[in-house]
């Protein structure tokens, strides 16, 4: 099975053109990794070979998860495309799904894959299948609109952030934090990543829950 294609991209920051390789079949049951790839936002982000700026690429997306027996696809709205062109689309990536598995193996789901429209409604599908709730989602993003708003305002405004935005930092949000320096930095975002690095550092020193989680982590050391 082909869960790739090769296509051509142009750079939106020096104007190169260069062949790239995207993903359009993410089949969790043959590459665990692929969904921590997808759902960090590291999924087709494809460095210019001539500037090193990363290209997004929105691609026609069909995700499948084999234990859930779940399938999902998501055909990006600018893409444009008929009605007609977008069922062929669909039912050309389900197919050549269904082929790459065993007779025995195939389910009635496979049929009928779920449709998202947009790359954050096929994310909350994915959650929510695997038990995250939307209460839990929506705490997540709180958290994410708090460290937001620490980058927004210079660091000598953090200690009153701080005091105004306590009952969002726990070890979760410290969790959090570092996922995403990491997803900016795989992303080609370095001036981000090292903002949110030492937001996280300044907040290990100038928080409870930071100098609890920095005896724990000196007390396993010995």
């Amino acid at each position: 099975m082909s869960q790739v294609i090769r296509t051509t991209l142009s750079c939106p920051h020096c104007g190169h053109r260069f062949s790239a390789i995207i993903e359009q079949i993410l089949d969790v049951g043959r590459n665990p990794q692929i969904k921590a790839r997808f759902l960090s936002g590291r999924l087709n982000m494809v460095p210019c070979p001539n500037c090193g700026h990363m290209v997004g690429v929105g691609a026609p997306l069909l995700y499948h998860d084999p234990a859930k027996e779940l399938l999902l696809i998501h055909v990006p709205m600018e893409l444009n495309i008929s009605p007609i062109e977008r069922e062929n689309l669909i039912g050309d990536l389900t197919r050549r799904l269904t082929d790459s598995i065993p007779q025995e193996q195939r389910r009635a789901y496979l049929l009928q894959p779920r449709q998202a429209l947009t790359i954050p409604g096929l994310i909350d599908m994915i959650l929510e299948a695997d038990g995250i709730t939307e209460e839990m989602r929506e705490a997540q993003r709180e958290k994410l609109r708090v460290i937001e708003m620490f980058l927004q305002v210079m660091p000598d405004q953090w200690e009153q952030m701080v005091q105004e935005q306590n009952e969002h930092i726990d070890s979760e949000f410290f969790e959090l934090l570092l996922a995403t320096a990491e997803n900016a930095a795989a992303t080609g975002k370095n001036n981000m990543s090292d903002g949110l690095l030492y937001l996280y550092e300044y907040l290990i020193e100038h928080t409870t829950v930071g100098q609890e989680m920095l005896a724990a982590a000196q007390a396993q050391q010995q």
